[in-house]
């Protein structure tokens, strides 16, 4: 392709830019009238500042519209979506966003033009949303995963009767590690069989969970 051009490497020579030419409705041009579709085309426009197609155009014919009477002249167009509320609304909003865009970005702006570009002028959870996504919502899981069981963990802990008979014992933190070497030696002791039983059923929901992990 490069050689067909004589080596030329002039960008519109393989892309074209030229915008697609509008759509002519002859019937509208001759006779008058709003074709459907072009209103059909602007409807993300007019939903994003809150208008009704109807508070600004009724049916002329079939699949088409005519500006409503009160529309005289462009002149009142204008006047009338200054007025309206649900302009004026969105473009407060609109200001507001961008005035706060401006009162956030102009100190990094400053630092820029006084030091130079820095790293730290891009938020890193702007770099983990963007490029590293799919990875944050693994870890987010596994967290919580980690959380759930941890949770489970202290509940098998606390459903233990532990009593130390050492004082120096009652100091320690009450760990899974410390739980478990209290049931193996309690089920050492003489004890009836329910009195085991459950013992091996504290025992097993401890080890059971921390295997999970």
């Amino acid at each position: 392709m490069i050689a067909d051009n004589d080596y030329n490497l002039n960008i519109r020579r393989y892309v074209d830019n030229t915008p697609d030419p509008e759509a002519e409705d002859v019937q509208a041009h001759l006779i008058g009238g709003i074709p459907n579709q072009e209103i059909e085309e602007l409807k993300i426009q007019f939903a994003k500042f809150g208008l009704k197609t109807k508070s600004i155009f009724s049916d002329l014919r079939e699949n088409y519209l005519q500006f409503n009477s009160e529309f005289s002249d462009k002149s009142k167009i204008k006047s009338s979506l200054e007025e309206n509320s649900s302009v004026q609304k969105t473009l407060t909003e609109m200001l507001t966003a961008l005035d706060n865009w401006w009162t956030n970005i102009k100190y990094d702006l400053k630092t820029i033009a006084t030091t130079g570009w820095v790293p730290s002028l891009v938020p890193r959870e702007y770099f983990i949303d963007t490029y590293f996504a799919k990875e944050k919502e693994e870890l987010e899981k596994l967290e919580t995963s980690i959380q759930e069981k941890e949770a489970s963990l202290q509940e098998a802990i606390e459903v233990v009767e532990y009593e130390s008979e050492d004082s120096e014992d009652e100091e320690k933190e009450i760990t899974a590690k410390l739980i478990k070497e209290y049931l193996i030696e309690e089920l050492k002791a003489n004890l009836t069989k329910k009195e085991l039983e459950k013992l091996q059923e504290n025992l097993k929901a401890i080890t059971d969970i921390e295997n999970c992990y």
